[in-house]
């Protein structure tokens, strides 16, 4: 179980493309409720969805047409492509709240990965993240939107102090959220034998950074061998959530 401010249930939607430019892709999606998409131009897409008593469901389906409604005619790659994609999906989600008393509540966080030639774009909102592990090194490309990241901003903390945060959880950027919401973009360059993770915080709660690290080198640049590696690693884990983890692992020839 997770937070959005009050106390809400995950569910995740992952939709994963199998890009031009990559050397291959596998995904992983958080059963009952979740699907995956392919495009071929290289989009990979986490999106979960949150809700309490309203419907994470319908919040995560109504991101995922409306995100891939917005990047049908996109020809050519881009972070404002992905920024208005995401923006879109928190507009639609937050009217069909508003018109259905029942929904009230729901909402969204979700990453954008869109990786064209030698440049990758992301987008993000909340705490869905992107990691790129390159030359043995892991490295985050999103920072979580999250209670804890606002507090640290004035509030420094120890490594236990933040262990012990008793509201690390708790997102304070997300789909659906508000009328519309600020979507962080960014570039990054692409390099041959990169492998990019896109990941819910499913995962990231039952895995640290140096977990997925280890099992990202030992994958030896295979998505599949890199996938089946973070499952069983994640299913072995202890954690507080009660959601599984949807991700989705590209590799770079």
């Amino acid at each position: 179980m997770r937070n959005w401010l009050a106390m809400v249930f995950p569910l995740v939607l992952l939709l994963a493309a199998t890009g031009r430019a990559s050397g291959g892709s596998s995904a992983v999606e958080a059963a009952p409720e979740s699907r995956a998409v392919s495009d071929e131009r290289g989009i990979y897409i986490v999106l979960d969805g949150l809700g309490g008593h309203a419907s994470p469901g319908t919040a995560a389906t109504v991101a995922v047409e409306t995100s891939q409604a917005s990047l049908a005619s996109e020809k050519k790659a881009s972070k404002v492509a992905l920024q208005a994609a995401l923006a879109a999906a928190g507009d639609a989600i937050f009217k069909r709240a508003q018109a259905d008393t029942s929904l009230k509540g729901m909402g969204a966080t979700g990453a954008a990965l869109w990786i064209s030639g030698k440049k990758a774009y992301v987008a993000h909102v909340g705490d869905v993240r992107v990691y790129v592990f390159r030359g043995g090194k892991l490295t985050q490309l999103t920072k979580d939107h999250s209670l804890l990241n606002d507090y640290l901003k004035t509030h420094p903390l120890t490594k236990q102090e933040i262990e012990d945060f008793p509201m690390k959880n708790v997102v304070i950027r997300a789909l659906g959220m508000k009328a519309s919401v600020e979507v962080d973009a960014a570039e990054h360059p692409v390099k041959a034998k990169d492998l990019w993770l896109v990941t819910s915080a499913a995962l990231t709660r039952r895995l640290d950074d140096a977990q997925l690290a280890k099992i990202l080198a030992g994958a030896k640049g295979k998505a599949d061998d890199a996938t089946a590696a973070l499952s069983d690693a994640a299913s072995k884990a202890t954690s507080t959530s009660k959601s599984s983890p949807a991700f989705v692992v590209v590799a770079v020839p």
